[in-house]
């Protein structure tokens, strides 16, 4: 999986910020995009 990690990071530095800086932070559910990257090392599923 590929996740924006600069977004991310964005996002993560801007809440420390605001906590820093006593700034009332509510509840948040935030979904970003990932991307699935098959690579030659990616195996098929395992045999049950």
């Amino acid at each position: 999986m590929r996740q924006p990690l600069a977004e991310l990071g964005r996002m993560a530095v801007n809440l420390l910020v605001r906590q820093l800086q006593n700034q009332r932070i509510e509840a948040l559910h935030v979904q970003l995009e990932t991307k699935l990257v098959v690579r030659e090392s990616t195996a098929p599923p395992a045999a049950r």
